[in-house]
């Protein structure tokens, strides 16, 4: 199901953007962490950040819904995701609003919408 909601939301970007898009699975967060290095090394920057999946105690789960496939808040204070000045970032999984939303924006300094239920 997230594969063709990602797939569907492609698309729509697709039709309004003409830079770079990168959709792709990602299955643990050392995959996540080290596609920002990689987009970082190239010296490129995110205007927006999509996340399509589960959510649970400390934000978006990568791959899994098992611990410890979640950034803990110490690991996202460290992590460096290399956002443009205007960018956002979109968590598409439920309770993302409540309190993982406010805490991203305020820790990567980017417009950033979730869903409260």
């Amino acid at each position: 199901m997230f594969e063709r909601v990602a797939n569907t939301m492609y698309k729509e970007i697709k039709q309004r953007c003409r830079d770079e898009i990168i959709c792709r699975g990602i299955f643990g967060k050392n995959s996540l962490t080290d596609l920002f290095c990689a987009i970082t090394e190239q010296g490129k920057q995110i205007d927006e950040y999509h996340f399509i999946g589960h959510s649970g105690m400390y934000g978006p789960m990568y791959g899994t819904t098992a611990y410890p496939e979640q950034y803990s808040p110490h690991e996202l204070k460290n992590l460096e995701i290399p956002f443009s000045a205007n960018a956002k970032a979109y968590f598409h999984c439920c309770r993302s609003a409540r309190w993982f939303a406010p805490f991203f924006a305020e820790q990567f300094k980017v417009e950033t919408l979730g869903y409260y239920w």
